[in-house]
């Protein structure tokens, strides 16, 4: 969050602009955007999310924000209505995200502003541990033998999906996004079947030591998540 305001902070945004938080859950973003100055809309698909949010923004007496229950696959909003879209940890939970891009395209108004966050699957510490990573995958293999095409398609509904940062900047692009910049958040704990490995304070160390290396693209594109910078094309 703190790495998306700081984009929004350095971003040309003119006259009053309006903000989209896109799947805002409590509303911590959406208060951060509000308290900018910014007209900011936020949209959940759960309602219990919306009525926290609500709360959350009521308790600090900001009245420059509109809670909307809402598919962020399918926004309640006009077209080109949006100065800049913050959609941060949404993604990851759709089946696909090209819908979900069409749809933030389709409500950003032309040069406006879209920051975006996905997992990351080459995360690090995911292919370092290699328990994990091949209980996963015999997992994976396991089940699309076993389950019928009507449980699979249940099942897949509910995954948390993660990409490969390639693959979403042409999907970026195929929707008429051109990137500016993007970014890997901390490589997190090193784990052995799923768990830090001990000592922390040692794992910790390590880990810090490789994010030194960040800006090296090799390594700077092994982060946990990753944040997009793009604007919509005239």
């Amino acid at each position: 969050m703190n790495q998306a305001l700081s984009w929004l902070d350095n971003a040309t945004l003119s006259g009053n602009p309006t903000i989209l938080d896109a799947g805002c859950g409590t509303g911590v973003a959406t208060r951060a955007l509000a308290q900018r100055g910014y007209r900011v809309f936020g949209i959940d698909a759960s309602y219990g999310m919306i009525l926290k949010a609500n709360s959350v923004c009521n308790a600090d007496g900001i009245t420059n924000v509109q809670f909307i229950h809402g598919d962020v696959q399918s926004l309640p909003l006009q077209d080109s209505s949006v100065d800049a879209i913050v959609c941060l940890g949404v993604i990851t939970y759709f089946k696909s995200e090209e819908k979900a891009l069409q749809e933030l395209s389709r409500v950003l108004k032309p040069e406006g502003t879209l920051i975006l966050s996905i997992l990351n699957k080459a995360h690090l510490t995911y292919y370092l541990d290699l328990p994990r990573f091949i209980n996963n995958r015999f997992k994976k293999t396991l089940g699309s033998r076993s389950s019928s095409p009507q449980n699979a398609q249940s099942k897949e509904s509910f995954t948390i999906r993660s990409y490969f940062i390639p693959n979403t900047l042409k999907s970026l692009q195929r929707k008429g996004f051109t990137v500016n910049e993007y970014k890997t958040v901390p490589l997190g704990l090193l784990t052995f079947f799923d768990r830090d490995l001990p000592p922390k304070r040692l794992n910790a160390k390590i880990t810090l030591f490789l994010e030194k290396f960040s800006k090296i693209p090799l390594v700077g594109s092994f982060g946990g998540m990753c944040l997009f910078k793009a604007t919509k094309k005239k």
